[in-house]
């Protein structure tokens, strides 16, 4: 592993360089190339991390794309210093001391800047939220980091993975284009890239030891980031004569058929406050919605997704 870190973090030093996006199916070892080279990176710079995973999301809860940075002298102090409001959470791989500076458990103690609520924890059908959010987080990290990495899902089959994956190069345009590949199931997204300028695409195995974790790891992780996020939280009275809703996909829905649903709470300038569950069904004008999230008053619209999350299993 250590020759691709050094290889990346020499061609990140390169004036102009800033951008790097890191693509690969489920267990190639993206989120875990992206903590350790951000460690080297941040010995003398400001390195911002996106995490478009939104299935698996480390920096932010699921379901939305999130970013977050670290600054010298490294990942392990910034997450001391950002850490301890999300408790209870674990790696994707489930191994290795929680918390620790190496490897994809570093991430979780970065605290998100900010984030892009898609309303769903895969990307098959939610293709465009994906990509605008990965759009919208990339050019605030942009905006405030010297490096920016951007770690994606694992979807690189079929054209639903082509699509996706191209989509957002074209978009956000990065400097180099990481594909870790097992064998050439990523060449259909970054052969066409190959003879342009930007990006310099740089293939590698998948880092050693990388597993694919079952369905049902992913899910306890991603179940697990859900109850650390809503930690604390209180039921807010938002009221509906006064905030709009929104629905990320399949049309609205009456106000009586929420309860349960994930949400985001959206402030006047349309960005998102927090995420929240919907309590029960609205009466005499009121939503119940459960959320980290202090004040109903900065409230304007709400985000209805498409997931009923378990907040007490």
């Amino acid at each position: 592993m250590t020759d691709i870190i050094e290889q990346l973090a020499v061609e990140l030093s390169r004036p102009g360089i800033r951008l790097a996006i890191f693509i690969g199916a489920a267990g190639t070892g993206k989120t875990t190339l992206i903590a350790r080279l951000a460690d080297r990176l941040a010995a003398g710079a400001t390195v911002g991390i996106v995490d478009s995973d939104i299935g698996q999301s480390h920096i932010g809860p699921p379901s939305t794309v999130a970013w977050g940075r670290i600054s010298p002298p490294g990942l392990h102090e910034a997450g001391d210093a950002g850490g301890g409001h999300e408790p209870g959470t674990g790696s994707k791989s489930e191994a290795g001391p929680a918390g620790g500076s190496r490897g994809s458990q570093g991430l979780e103690k970065i605290p998100a800047e900010s984030f892009y609520f898609t309303g769903a924890i895969s990307p098959t059908g939610n293709l465009l939220p994906v990509v605008a959010g990965a759009g919208l987080m990339a050019a605030q990290a942009l905006a405030a980091c010297d490096t920016v990495l951007l770690d994606t899902t694992g979807l690189v089959s079929g054209a639903p993975g082509r699509a996706l994956k191209q989509i957002k190069i074209d978009l956000l345009k990065p400097d180099l284009l990481v594909a870790l590949e097992r064998e050439a199931e990523t060449a259909h997204i970054v052969d066409p890239f190959r003879f342009q300028k930007r990006p310099r695409v740089i293939a590698s195995s998948p880092l050693p030891g990388a597993v694919t974790v079952t369905t049902a790891a992913r899910a306890r992780f991603r179940n697990r980031r859900f109850r650390a996020y809503f930690y604390g939280s209180a039921v807010l009275e938002i009221p509906l004569e006064r905030t709009g809703l929104r629905f990320s996909r399949g049309g609205p829905r009456p106000p009586d058929r929420m309860r349960g649903y994930l949400v985001s709470l959206r402030d006047g300038l349309n960005t998102d406050l927090a995420l929240g569950v919907i309590e029960d069904e609205p009466r005499g004008g009121i939503l119940p919605v459960r959320a980290p999230c202090p004040r109903h008053e900065d409230v304007a619209s709400i985000l209805v997704g498409s997931l009923k999350p378990d907040l007490f299993s």
